[in-house]
């Protein structure tokens, strides 16, 4: 009954984390791939500045990203909770971060809608012109 209890709060902190993600990519812009590999050592918070090593953006350029009140308040609330001192959004595989896949995942969760609902438009046809 332990393990069972444990289990839920690490998948209820997994889903509270990944909401974060997603909320993040909204307020910067950014890619799900820079967002889910953001390391600590990339954030200067007093600054209010996150700086995306070259390596790790499509363009392969450094590029500083600005972060609202909105986006440094997700990164306080994560390092209150997170025990990982390499990455904000850490895999629970040891030394590597999660997967953009983990918020591709979650926003198709959220977002899910019927196309053929009553009063949804299509954009099929829109798509294929």
């Amino acid at each position: 009954d332990a393990g069972r209890r444990r289990t839920t709060q690490d998948d209820a902190g997994r889903r509270r984390t990944t909401r974060a993600g997603l909320r993040l990519i909204l307020l910067t812009g950014q890619r799900p791939g820079e967002v889910a590999g953001l390391r600590r050592d990339e954030l200067d918070l007093s600054a209010g500045l996150w700086h995306l090593p070259a390596e790790r953006t499509k363009s392969a350029r450094l590029h500083t990203v600005p972060l609202s009140r909105a986006a440094l308040a997700i990164l306080d609330e994560l390092r209150a909770v997170s025990t990982c001192a390499q990455f904000v959004f850490p895999s629970p595989k040891v030394g590597q971060s999660i997967n953009d896949e983990a918020f591709a995942r979650a926003l198709r969760v959220a977002v899910s809608i019927d196309p053929d609902e009553k009063g949804v438009p299509s954009t099929k046809g829109t798509l294929n012109s």
